[in-house]
């Protein structure tokens, strides 16, 4: 996935065979051709989880926060995320703990999209092909609820 800061840097991420987060990047405050590459996975304090089958999206939202989300071999969704004010350290979250019916989980490809009010959704089919929606109003991590968009959604 790529994901274009508000500062001018430049992300190439995606997991590697064994499911390690891996981000190429630019800054332009390192000059020139610098890049850089980061196992987030590493990053994270104590090793973060792996991620499974190869779907991941992106996001960049309110307060410099970058977030990655992808899933684990169990099928939740998991994200990756780093904020100044966090003291500039990646940190990892479950976004689907809370979702107890496993039919209503993402299980398709996932896309990340960030409202100008800083709303954070994160859309994708679940295993009944119903198109669900895991989203938080303040793009912070631990906040997301899960809605299933097909069975509110009305036919006009």
């Amino acid at each position: 996935d790529v994901t274009l800061t508000t500062w001018g840097g430049i992300r190439f991420s995606g997991a590697d065979a064994s499911g390690k987060l891996i981000a190429t990047w630019w800054n332009p405050s390192l000059g020139g051709g610098n890049w850089k590459q980061t196992n987030l996975t590493s990053a994270v304090t104590g090793a973060g989880p792996t991620l499974s089958g190869g779907r991941l999206t992106a996001w960049f939202a309110t307060g410099n926060l970058i977030s990655y989300a992808g899933f684990s071999s169990g099928g939740d969704v998991l994200s990756y995320y780093w904020q100044p004010s966090d003291g500039a350290t990646w940190n990892t979250d479950n976004l689907t703990e809370f979702v107890t019916d496993s039919s209503t989980r993402p299980t398709g490809a996932i896309t990340a999209y960030v409202s100008t009010a800083g709303t954070v959704s994160i859309v994708a089919a679940d295993s009944n092909s119903n198109l669900v929606r895991l989203w938080s109003p303040t793009g912070e991590e631990n906040t997301f609820s899960l809605d299933n968009l097909s069975d509110i959604a009305l036919r006009i």
